[in-house]
């Protein structure tokens, strides 16, 4: 019997073994299909935030260090990308790159200038526009110890038939929206919230 009992328990130990190698080669299989697909979205590799910068500015003749307002990485439509937004000659350029090989997934140029015509067909020059400049300023003005590099956005737009820029600043945890009037420069209206919500 003691036989018996010895010959009935080998075999379970193969089974347990082959069951241990199928579980191990799945869990490798998995996380190797997990790394591949990670890669492919851009969750790790590929270009830094420096070469991210290099190829917007390759896009926009001209434009220097300076003109790059934004910056930053976000998950999109499945990939990681870079969003870099530049202001240079009266114009907002808006591109963003694949993390995972620097491929221009999408680029939108606006002229601030195009912007709020009165009937007479005079354009924002003619009528005093502060510009993005002063605009910047202003609201910088408004956010103690806030430098250029903490704002996030500056767009011209039209509310309720006033041309007013948006102005968009993140600082010390904190997320600081300005309106503009773009032809007096008056603050229209400020808002403020935890740049974490």
């Amino acid at each position: 019997m003691t036989e018996q009992n010895s010959q009935n328990q080998k075999p379970e130990k193969k089974k347990g073994v082959g069951k241990g190698i199928i579980i191990a080669i799945v869990v490798v299989a998995l996380i190797a299909i997990g790394a591949i697909i990670c890669y492919f979205m851009g969750l790790f590799g590929g270009i830094d935030e420096s070469e991210a910068r290099s190829l917007a500015l390759s896009e926009v003749p001209g434009a220097t260090e300076e003109d790059i307002t934004y910056i930053g990485k976000e998950f999109n439509d499945g990939i990681m990308e870079y969003n870099v937004q530049i202001m240079y000659e009266s114009s907002i350029y808006e591109m963003s790159f694949a993390v995972r090989n620097g491929s221009l997934l999408n680029k939108e140029m606006e002229y601030i200038e195009s912007h709020g015509t009165q009937d007479n067909g005079a354009n924002q020059s003619d009528i005093g526009d502060i510009g993005i400049e002063r605009a910047r300023k202003i609201a910088l003005g408004e956010v103690s110890g806030a430098s250029e590099s903490d704002v996030m956005k500056v767009e011209l737009d039209n509310d309720d038939g006033r041309t007013v820029y948006e102005v968009e600043i993140v600082f010390d945890g904190m997320e600081y929206d300005f309106k503009i009037d773009a032809t007096t420069g008056e603050i229209i209206s400020r808002s403020s919230e935890s740049a974490n919500d």
